[in-house]
């Protein structure tokens, strides 16, 4: 992973479309769920980190989670699980919006396995329920109420 993070600061990994992304480094206990990673990407619209085979993402309150964002994330994702399945968390600790037509688009990745949705909010639940009907494959889309279970899942349908 270190070799990839000098890869993204050191050969212009990032286009002009990730603007004011930054790459910071942390320890494993000072961020939540000791997911033992070492680095997390800032982007705009949120942050994303890396646990072996899962991209986590956590999007800023009140955003429009639109097809550009997700371009984004396809991006960083097709980058770091080069040939690799990998499945994706969204951590949604924070209210916003999505665009279900992200699904569509994400639905078109080859290595991108599983989706998972965490929250303990009602309302996003039956959201992500909706955005759930437009995603290829609607076995490998699911909300779970903890990031345990939601990393649980993943494994085993990767």
């Amino acid at each position: 992973m270190e070799a990839f993070f000098y890869y993204l600061t050191h050969k212009n990994f990032y286009s002009s479309n990730f603007s004011r992304t930054l790459i910071t480094t942390f320890v494993a206990h000072d961020f939540p769920y000791n997911l033992m990673t070492k680095s997390i990407i800032h982007l705009d619209f949120g942050k994303v980190w890396f646990r072996e085979n899962i991209l986590i993402a956590e999007l800023n309150e009140g955003i429009l989670f639109d097809v550009d964002n997700n371009r984004q994330l396809l991006e960083i994702g097709k980058n770091f699980y080069v040939n690799k399945p990998y499945g994706y968390i969204s951590h949604r600790i924070h209210s916003y919006a999505v665009n279900p037509m992200v699904y569509l688009e994400s639905a078109n990745v080859e290595n991108l396995k599983a989706i998972a949705v965490v929250t303990t909010n009602d309302t996003c639940k039956k959201n992500t329920l909706l955005e759930r009907q437009f995603y290829k494959d609607a076995n490998s889309f699911e909300v779970f109420d903890t990031l345990d279970n939601a990393f649980n899942w993943i494994q085993h349908k990767i």
